[in-house]
C-alpha cells in the first residue's frame, strides 16, 4: 500500500497526508522488502521524505523506539541517494 501510494502520480492528498502515520503507527513493516522495492521504482527519495516526517512525529511523541527504527530506516535510504 505505501509503495503503490508513493507511485501515484494523482494522489489525493488526504492520502498523502496519512503515509507517515501509516508508517508511524506501522513500524513493524517489510522494511527489507520496502526499501528495495522503492529502490527499484525509483522511490526512495519518496519513502526517505514521508519516513522521515514519520520519524519526527515519533520523537515529538516521545516514541523513541519507532523513532530509532525510523531514523535507521532513513538511514539506508539516504545511503542509496549516495548522500
Amino acid at each position: 500500500m505505501v509503495l503503490s501510494a508513493l507511485a501515484s502520480a494523482d494522489l489525493d492528498t488526504r492520502l498523502a497526508e496519512a503515509l507517515p502515520w501509516v508508517l508511524l503507527e506501522h513500524p513493524d513493516l517489510r522494511w527489507q522488502w520496502l526499501v528495495r522495492a522503492a529502490k527499484v521504482n525509483d522511490l526512495q527519495n519518496k519513502l526517505g521524505f514521508v519516513t522521515n516526517v514519520a520519524r519526527r512525529v515519533a520523537e515529538m511523541l516521545g516514541r523513541n523506539d519507532t523513532a530509532k527504527l525510523l531514523g535507521d530506516q532513513e538511514k539506508t535510504l539516504e545511503r542509496s541517494l549516495g548522500v
